[in-house]
């Protein structure tokens, strides 16, 4: 084998190792590439609807069925937890930090 073609091959094999290092570090900064404010936010009507109609905030999601039903992700991912008059919700964003959402505020938040 020449010189040529085994530096080829190395540059080759160094290239395929960096570019699955590459998807492993964007696997884990995006949270597995998963949007979960986009999947919680689906609940956020459901859940208002629910307030109105008996008073309360459910004790849990698992109930609530989403239109953006996938199999990557877990409702109890969402952090979902309830008071009395308002939710919200919190889960991390992989290694950028935590995102939430505040019914009291209509907002999203991020920390």
């Amino acid at each position: 084998m020449s010189i040529k073609r085994l530096i080829f091959h190395i540059v080759g094999w160094i290239s395929i190792l960096l570019f699955c290092l590459g998807i492993l570090f964007f696997y884990n900064i995006s949270n597995g590439f998963r949007d979960y404010k986009s999947f919680c936010s689906n609940y956020i009507e459901p859940l208002e609807q629910y307030h109105q109609k008996n008073g309360t905030y459910p004790p849990s999601l698992e109930n609530f069925k989403t239109s953006s039903y996938d199999f990557r992700y877990n409702y109890e991912k969402c952090g979902y937890e309830r008071e009395k008059n308002s939710f919200s919700f919190f889960f991390s964003d992989g290694f950028m930090g935590v995102i939430g959402y505040s019914s009291k505020k209509s907002k999203w938040w991020y920390d």
